[in-house]
């Protein structure tokens, strides 16, 4: 094996973090580690605790649910269209994130805006001022503030 497809192949079994999807040099020995460190997996078991709250307060989900589920320990789905980053496990992605994208659809947005809020796009950068009147182009502006703000990982400040 020449040293580029050595590298390749290590490569390939490097795990990525199940919540930062940074990857790390895992431990030897144990059970497969699916999280860089203790603080993402804290992170990870919180987020499912609030999801599943928010899911059972929302109707998505009963306690019942919850509390007649399989005993067994969660294992990883395996599949979806790419290689497994585990061989032995499968599946890298999050039962969480699974369940969200299965509960999330697309959907149409009626969002007012003020007249004040379209200027401050405009001064921003987000909104052509020559468009400044056209809804289309002010919802896409709105579309591509928020998108950006998701993709930063932006949280509202309280």
């Amino acid at each position: 094996m020449d040293g580029g497809a050595g590298l390749i192949a290590a490569a390939a079994v490097k795990p990525i973090c199940l919540w930062c999807d940074s990857g790390f040099e895992p431990r030897k020995g144990g059970s497969p580690q699916r999280f860089c460190n203790s603080k993402c997996r804290d992170a990870f078991h919180s987020a499912g605790r609030r999801w599943a709250e928010m899911a059972v307060s929302s109707g998505l989900l009963t306690a019942a649910d919850l509390r007649n589920g399989p005993a067994e320990a969660c294992t990883l789905f395996t599949g979806r269209g790419r290689s497994s980053d585990y061989p032995d496990i499968g599946y890298a992605g999050t039962a969480l994130r699974d369940a969200r994208r299965a509960s999330a659809r697309d959907m149409v947005l009626g969002v007012p805006i003020t007249a004040n809020g379209l200027i401050e796009l405009c001064r921003l950068g987000w909104l052509d001022a020559v468009k400044l009147r056209n809804s289309e182009a002010a919802a896409d502006a709105v579309a591509d503030l928020t998108n950006a703000a998701i993709s930063m990982r932006l949280r509202p400040s309280m």
